[in-house]
């Protein structure tokens, strides 16, 4: 009843009054914790020093994400930030070098980034034409569209925990120590057609979740620990890229391509 009470009293002050959305996440996390998105959720354990984080994430930098056999649009507002960025001042000439297609409704155009194969590096692999192959980097980085600086925190990626989980692969050189799944299953590897993400980072709770007094893993559950500090991905900063990818993805004006090729 007095929980009650209390949320009743918090929704009912003036938004005005609040001073950040940060409360008003504490108050559900507290009282209606069902309703946050399940990336947001602690583990089921009851004590707050013990439940794990639902994100870990850490790019390894592979370049793979830029070799996935799909498409980048960029927003009329995306080509002008990445033309000054290049130091061009021509849009036709900055689509007819980096675009493939464009879509128009009324004055804004979107462009769809070409994809270009470099036989000497990877042969017939095709791979964002911004990205330098040879060491595997993204040659505008710092100005890079939206789709990419969100990934993998899409929408569709993160409907649920087995979206998530099914987007994760192992590193070509990994033989499956370190993304191992749950129930000693092995992960996939990247492939263009079926993409996927080696910097999204899996752990088995059950395998956590066992107590051992050998010292050796005590020390290993320490440094596991450290780790998974370093890696771990605030909801709340999940849940701001998703806003932003979603509102870049509304605003694209052909419908048939959101739902067939273009579906973030």
């Amino acid at each position: 009843m007095l929980r009650t009470i209390l949320l009743l009293h918090y929704c009912l002050i003036p938004i005005p009054f609040i001073n950040s959305l940060s409360i008003l996440h504490r108050i559900r996390s507290k009282f209606l914790p069902f309703t946050l998105p399940w990336y947001q959720q602690q583990s089921s354990s009851s004590s707050s020093s013990s439940s794990k984080p639902i994100i870990q994430f850490s790019c390894t930098s592979c370049g793979k994400c830029c070799k996935v056999d799909g498409d980048v649009w960029l927003s009329p507002d995306e080509v002008d930030t990445i033309q000054s960025h290049l130091g061009i001042n021509d849009t036709d000439a900055f689509k007819s070098r980096y675009g493939r297609a464009e879509v128009t409704d009324g004055e804004e155009t979107w462009v769809c980034l070409r994809r270009v194969t470099d036989d000497a590096v990877v042969p017939s692999l095709k791979s964002c034409v911004f990205l330098d192959l040879p060491t595997g980097q993204c040659s505008i980085y710092d100005v890079r569209p939206i789709q990419c600086a969100t990934y993998p925190f899409w929408p569709s990626i993160l409907a649920s925990r087995q979206d998530w989980e099914d987007e994760a692969v192992l590193p070509d050189d990994d033989t499956g120590n370190v993304h191992e799944l749950k129930n000693n299953e092995k992960g996939r590897y990247w492939t263009a057609e079926l993409g996927g993400c080696e910097g999204i980072i899996l752990h088995d709770d059950e395998k956590e979740g066992n107590d051992d007094n050998n010292n050796d893993d005590i020390m290993q559950t320490m440094q596991n620990q450290e780790k998974m500090a370093s890696t771990v991905v605030d909801g709340q900063d999940i849940q701001s890229k998703i806003k932003a990818v979603r509102r870049h993805w509304k605003r694209f004006p052909v419908e048939e391509i959101k739902q067939s090729t273009w579906y973030l």
